[in-house]
């Protein structure tokens, strides 16, 4: 007596069966025949859905990194080089960060690569006012052009500035 079955399978991006075959792509057509030492044959159909992996770019918001993917199953796990599993980073200093994400069926991302950079300057405050400037002994001094001043904000910073005739 001949039996029938089908073999579900999910893949990220291909699969093996027991036919030999590499499949790239979802398929719920190949049959397999089992042959037994009496003649009975099984017939084994696969029904395959290749799911396809995440894709992965970072981006980065003002000083935070973010990773935005595409494709996949919700929900994502985030895998940075920093230990940190969010969607979102703040580096703390310049250098290579990486993340890569891994979607509900386990389907695994590109690891992307992202070259940070940041500076010891802050943004300057537009808003800030100059409270006074000082010459290089300290003194309160005017502008004047060819000398050295510095101009003291009420944020507390200070800036050094010439400006050269």
């Amino acid at each position: 007596q001949s039996t029938s079955l089908t073999d579900y399978h999910f893949a990220c991006d291909s699969f093996t069966w027991v036919d030999g075959n590499i499949y790239t792509t979802s398929n719920n057509t190949a049959a397999y025949i089992l042959q037994s030492s009496s003649g009975c044959d099984s017939i084994i159909y696969l029904d395959l859905i290749i799911g396809g992996n995440p894709t992965a770019q970072i981006f980065q918001f003002g000083y935070d990194l973010q990773i935005i993917s595409s494709g996949g199953i919700l929900p994502f796990s985030f895998v940075w080089n920093t230990s940190e599993t969010t969607q979102t980073i703040s580096p703390n200093s310049s250098g290579i960060y990486w993340c890569y994400i891994i979607d509900a069926n386990g389907c695994v991302s590109d690891t992307v690569l992202y070259n940070y950079l940041t500076t010891a300057i802050n943004e300057i405050n537009s808003n800030r006012q100059i409270i006074k400037s000082i010459n290089l002994l300290g003194q309160k001094t005017p502008f004047r052009k060819n000398k050295s001043i510095l101009n003291i904000y009420d944020d507390g910073t200070t800036e050094k500035k010439i400006i050269l005739d």
